[in-house]
Formats: structure tokens, sequence, C-alpha cells
């Protein structure tokens, strides 16, 4: 199948979907804006013959991450082609249509996000420190909130996670999702625990904290070579009572 065809299939398959979708938003939701849309055009489209346009087994909750992370790029992005020819082509230059190729392409996604993850629960949670250089290149760069320049290298991010971890020693990431596309991680966590230590100058509270954020790495050849981090410091600092919250007016 050319692409420029299979492109025309998903792109009409998406509009049936968005067509059908239309019709139940309005015989059984009376009209009300339906907030789980992705999910239920990811169970059409699967159940509609999508993995076979593409030529891989898809899950219906793949698609739907991806349905979401699509309508996020096109509003944003405010192309001239229409949602569905623009959701055909990200698709088709996610999965492709040949199968051996997307095989190769799903498994390096996996395996990157299987990276992305280890790095959270086996580093974090398991106190594996010595994984860092492991997990990223030589050269890696990782920004991260509450750190006025990048770090770069894997004893430079091993001394910034124990850094942090001194502070907390008891840290729990929580993985809240977990999404990848191409070469790329995003990833949203929360992190709980309690201050014990000194972190970022400022002396053992006791209290504890919860640290919400979000996060995108770069991975290339089994390795994080770029990472972004922008965790909610000031909260964190105000946990810990060293930033003053002005009482509202």
């Amino acid at each position: 199948m050319m692409q420029e065809q299979a492109q025309q299939q998903i792109a009409a398959l998406l509009s049936e979907t968005g067509t059908a979708h239309g019709v139940y938003e309005e015989g059984e939701l009376n009209g009300v804006y339906d907030q789980n849309w992705p999910a239920w055009y990811a169970a059409y489209l699967v159940a509609h013959g999508l993995s076979n346009l593409v030529g891989v087994a898809l899950a219906v909750e793949q698609i739907s991450q991806l349905l979401k992370q699509y309508d996020q790029d096109y509003q944003h992005e405010q192309p001239r082609e229409g949602w569905p020819a623009y959701y055909a082509r990200r698709l088709l230059v996610q999965f492709g249509t040949d199968q051996s190729h997307n095989r190769g392409t799903i498994m390096n996604i996996e395996a990157n996000k299987a990276i992305v993850r280890r790095y959270f629960e086996a580093v974090f949670n398991g106190k594996q420190l010595g994984l860092v250089s492991e997990l990223f290149a030589p050269d890696a760069i990782y920004t991260l909130a509450g750190l006025p320049q990048p770090v770069q290298g894997p004893a430079a991010i091993q001394g910034a996670a124990a850094g942090f971890l001194a502070g907390v020693p008891d840290l729990q990431m929580t993985i809240e999702s977990l999404i990848a596309e191409a070469d790329q991680v995003a990833i949203r966590y929360t992190g709980r625990g309690t201050h014990k230590g000194d972190l970022m100058g400022i002396p053992p509270t006791g209290n504890r904290i919860i640290l919400p954020g979000i996060a995108l790495y770069r991975v290339a050849e089994g390795k994080i070579v770029a990472g972004w981090d922008s965790a909610d410091i000031v909260g964190l600092l105000a946990q810990l009572g060293a930033l003053s919250m002005a009482a509202p007016a």
C-alpha cells in the first residue's frame, strides 16, 4: 500500500469516526461535550480496522494517548490541513506502513520508555545511584528545575540525584503517565517523602513533601542524551517553609 493511499484511507476512517462520535454525543450524551472522546475514538478506530491500515496490532489505550497528544499539537500548530489528514499523517509517522519497520519502531519506543522508567524506579525509588552512568550518555545534558545551570555528564547528574536523596532519603516517585514518540519520552510524576536532610541549603524540617513534575527526555542508542525536568520547586519551597506566601487581599 502506497503511503499516500494509506494516509487517505486513515483520514477517511478518522472522518468517519468523528461523524459517528457526533451521533453518539447527540444521542447518548444529549449534546454534552464528551471529555473522554479520545478513548471513544480509539475504540472505534481499532474496531474498524486501523491496525490493518498501519500494518501493526494497536491497543486502544495506546491510540487514545496519541489522539490526546495530536489534538494538543493540532491546536498549537494550527496547520492548514484538516484534523483527519493531520492525525493520519502523524499516525503514519508513528507507525509507518511496513510491518517489519513497525515492529522495530515500536520496540525502540518501548525500550526508550523502559529506560526512563528505570531511572525513576531504580535510581530514586531503589536508591541505585550507580545506574545513572548506565542510563545516561557520557555527554548527556540535563536541565533540572531548581538548578541555575544544566548539569552535564553522568557524574554530575548522579550528584544532583544524590543531593536530592540526601535531603529526602525516603523519596518515592510515582509515575502518573509515560508517553513516548520517536526518540522522545515524556513523563508526569509525583515525588513523596520526608525532609530529613539538607535540601537546597534548607536544614531538615521533618515535613512531608509532595513534588509533582513533568519531564521530557531524548533517548538515542539506548542512552538518555538530554533531559528537561520542570518539578514544582516553588511548591516544594512553600512546603519547607522557605517561601513566604502572601495572604490574599
